[in-house]
């Protein structure tokens, strides 16, 4: 009996060291995500500057400058929200915002690829346009579990609204004209 006693008070103990520690792992973990899948993207980028630099964007797109900090401070503001829904789990059900944040990241991390590597500019305004809503699912639902965790996830869903009208305008600006629009300026005054 003292044995086990013994025991059970050193997995106690052991518990208790390891729990900050899992905290902090679980918080790099979720901070690093967002910032891994930028990074990834961020290749693709760079091999098709020249190309984004020859195509005609709206008046309202910001300078490229501008991207990068941007983004920095979006994916840190995300994967802090993130913590803090998963943190909830033992007291609330977080799996629907786990998983639509899940998806908007699947979405925010195919954007880049299919805009910049594969020059597929409607399309992109497609999954920007879905990442924009499981980006303002995500800030509702997480702002019912934890309104820190919704708050978080505001300049993220503003970024995207300000970014989605970029994107349309992009898209439209070098689009081939539809069939509507060619029969239209063909025809007579």
């Amino acid at each position: 009996i003292i044995v086990g006693t013994t025991l059970a008070a050193r997995v106690r103990g052991l518990i208790a060291i390891c729990r900050p520690i899992m905290h902090y792992g679980t918080l790099a973990a979720c901070v690093a995500t967002p910032y891994i899948g930028g990074f990834l993207g961020s290749s693709v980028v760079r091999r098709n500057m020249e190309w984004y630099r020859s195509l005609k964007r709206p008046l309202h797109a910001p300078p490229e400058w501008i991207f990068a900090p941007a983004w920095s401070i979006l994916y840190g503001c995300m994967g802090t929200a993130s913590y803090l829904i998963i943190k909830e789990a033992g007291q609330q059900d977080v799996r629907i915002p786990i998983a639509v944040y899940g998806a908007n990241l699947l979405l925010n991390f195919s954007w880049t690829p299919v805009f910049f590597g594969l020059h597929r500019l409607k399309t992109s305004v497609a999954i920007i346009v879905g990442t924009t809503l499981t980006a303002f699912g995500c800030h509702y639902l997480f702002h019912k579990v934890n309104p820190t965790a919704g708050l978080l996830m505001l300049p993220y869903v503003i970024w995207l609204l300000f970014a989605s009208s970029v994107n349309i305008g992009t898209a439209r600006l070098n689009s081939p004209p539809t069939k509507e629009e060619e029969e239209e300026k063909n025809r007579p005054s």
